[in-house]
């Protein structure tokens, strides 16, 4: 096979996901074609996954940055990952079909096209939509690019500009910026009445996009209205964070985002019930056509769990670092004391971890850790999203304890965004997040304890896990978790069909 003429035929089709299941006489020229995956435009990141025998050992050995674009699995991975798609691209050898395995949903969606490479065939995913392609732009680097995910397969495409704030790049998004919009600060700290910057009004407008996306903070959103193209929002967080604290933007935020409603521009996908029940109390009349409730499908290839490690090991999650913080949460102290003293080195700390090196944990961390066991700052976190959608178990305190420790004044508690400025007058009733009656409200809404998380186990006490924790099956829990996903993603497949067709 010529690889050159491979990578150039996958740059020709905008390939951004590229499997090849089995590598065959490919062994010798995988990192040949790997540099394909390494020279994306930033806006569309390729990803490239591929069966190998030491993947492990592999994966250790690649640098951080570039762990989401080169990808090793086992066998038993390929497998599972294979269920999950279609993808953009497979590469297999040319007695293989791709549509033969394709079920009834997807079969009635598009089909593979195949393009020959002598022994091999490059198989194409063509949907029977007609295509869309959206300008997205926003500082979370997750809810849209597992969004995109999703919608390639229906035919749509998003050029994805992630403003990353100088973190550090080992997301499956990239940094990249769109002047005037350099980070964060530029979405929320210019002046709020302020017209959209002509200049990037006009370069946006030239590349013929057929809509905006946009995530987290609908303040987002609402920088693009100038652009009078229809636009598609993301609401995974409390709609107006970012502005809430300040009375006259949070006023007219709600204003011009009623006008781009009452305008039929703006559709609203909530990922968690949450955050829809909060947005729903500020705009109470808005029809079901433009307020969606789609669960985030956080899936991966460099994530998704096989079966369990062969020796027990537990790593309680902790990305806020409130272990390492003297005046927050007793009980996260508590916990890791107590199973560290029981348990010993088999339980880590994952504010431990990072501090240590100064930096986030690259992929493929987890994948030695029997269980995640977190104590959620909030309803809904991209990073149980993200483990579950794994089927990596997730240990979470069930709702009786959950209630006690957001109602304690020094536990962590992000339920709303008045919580960073206690002086703040609560507009509404849900933002009273230390308040036993308003915490029950929000517990009934948190993703954890919907019935779509299948790889969930809760605890009532820290001695309720500290006895319970290595009695768990949680090979089983993995089977199980894998046995309805396929159907969970077609569900929410169809849900985001509904928002674009």
């Amino acid at each position: 096979m010529n690889i050159e003429i491979l990578k150039n035929t996958l740059i020709e089709y905008e390939i951004e996901e590229l499997g090849i299941p089995y590598l065959g006489n490919l062994y010798d020229k995988i990192f040949q074609i790997a540099v394909w995956a390494t020279q994306s435009n930033p806006k569309r990141p390729r990803q490239l996954w591929f069966g190998y025998t030491d993947s492990e050992k592999l994966q250790a050995s690649l640098p951080d940055e570039t762990r989401c674009r080169i990808i090793p699995m086992s066998s038993e991975r390929v497998q599972l990952w294979l269920e999950r798609g279609p993808f953009d691209a497979l590469l297999l050898e040319a007695i293989h079909n791709p549509n033969n395995t394709l079920n009834g949903f997807w079969s009635m969606r598009g089909e593979y096209k195949a393009l020959s490479f002598g022994e091999w065939n490059l198989w194409i995913w063509k949907s029977n939509q007609p295509g869309l392609k959206l300008f997205a732009l926003d500082h979370h680097p997750s809810v849209i690019f597992y969004a995109k995910r999703i919608l390639r397969p229906l035919g749509i495409r998003v050029d994805f500009t992630w403003l990353a704030d100088r973190r550090p790049t080992i997301n499956d998004a990239i940094p990249s910026q769109e002047p005037p919009f350099m980070n964060s600060p530029t979405i929320y700290d210019i002046p709020y009445n302020m017209p959209l910057d002509a200049a990037f009004k006009s370069r946006i407008l030239a590349q013929k996009y057929d809509g905006v996306l946009t995530s987290h903070s609908l303040v987002t959103a609402y920088r693009f209205k100038d652009l009078g193209l229809p636009h598609f929002h993301i609401n995974s967080t409390r709609f107006g964070n970012g502005w809430i604290t300040n009375t006259p933007k949070h006023e007219y935020l709600i204003t011009e985002i009623n006008k781009l409603f009452n305008a039929k521009r703006l559709k609203v996908i909530s990922n968690n019930l949450g955050d829809q029940a909060y947005f729903k109390s500020y705009f109470p009349n808005i029809s079901p056509e433009q307020a969606h409730y789609i669960p985030s499908l956080c899936e991966s290839p460099y994530r998704i769990r096989a079966k369990s490690p062969n020796s027990p090991r537990f790593l309680i999650w902790d990305p806020r670092q409130v272990l390492i913080k003297e005046e927050t949460s007793m009980f996260m102290k508590d916990l890791y004391l107590r199973l560290y003293t029981q348990y010993g080195q088999i339980i880590e700390s994952h504010a431990i971890l990072i501090s240590q090196r100064a930096n986030y944990l690259p992929e493929g961390y987890l994948d030695a850790y029997t269980a995640i066991i977190h104590i959620p700052y909030n309803i809904s976190t991209m990073s149980i999203f993200e483990q579950t959608g794994a089927a990596i178990p997730v240990w979470v305190p069930s709702p009786k304890l959950l209630k006690k420790l957001w109602s304690a004044p020094n536990e962590p508690n992000e339920l709303s965004w008045t919580v960073f400025d206690e002086d703040v007058p609560n507009k509404i009733d849900w933002e009273n997040g230390r308040d036993p009656a308003i915490i029950d409200r929000w517990i009934q809404k948190a993703d954890f304890y919907q019935e779509n998380m299948k790889s969930i186990i809760t605890f009532d006490s820290i001695e309720d896990i500290a006895g319970r924790i290595l009695d768990v099956n949680y090979n089983q829990l993995i089977k199980e978790a894998h046995a309805v996903s396929q159907a969970i993603r077609e569900d929410v497949t169809q849900e985001w069909e509904s928002v674009f067709r």
